[in-house]
């Protein structure tokens, strides 16, 4: 299975890869994570850590996972909406956008992709503001 896929299968993967030791899975100490603390999980490998395209590569084969992730990042700043709901589960960063896709949602996955673009990848959104309640 890869980032992308949906439905009941995406959510059985995402309990196994959250919680891999319950499942009988080596856990993997995973420092790909939304807020870039570590934790255990399944086995990841982000998108821009591995290329084959040969301007992305050093003499070494080794990916420029730098260089890498500003190509998938600009990708991504073209698009909006499912369109890039899907780019980032197939092109994934972290497992939280692997598993973007995971089973049925009640909640406008558009919208929400919409709204993730701005917060995201373009910067923008409201900042919070202190009040009091009378």
């Amino acid at each position: 299975m890869t980032g992308g896929d949906s439905g009941p299968a995406l959510e059985g993967l995402s309990r196994m890869f959250s919680d891999p030791e319950a499942y009988g899975v080596l856990p993997y100490k995973n420092i790909d994570t939304e807020d870039g603390k570590p934790q255990y999980t399944g086995f990841f490998i982000p998108a821009h850590k591995f290329s084959l395209q040969k301007k992305y590569l050093d003499h070494r084969g080794v990916t420029n996972s730098v260089e890498f992730k500003k190509f998938y990042e600009k990708q991504r700043s073209k698009m909006q909406g499912q369109d890039l709901l899907d780019y980032c589960a197939e092109h994934c960063f972290t497992p939280n956008e692997a598993l973007f896709k995971q089973g049925e949602n009640i909640f406008d996955s558009v919208a929400i992709a919409d709204r993730l673009t701005q917060i995201r990848i373009l910067k923008e959104g409201l900042q919070p503001k202190k009040c009091f309640l009378l």
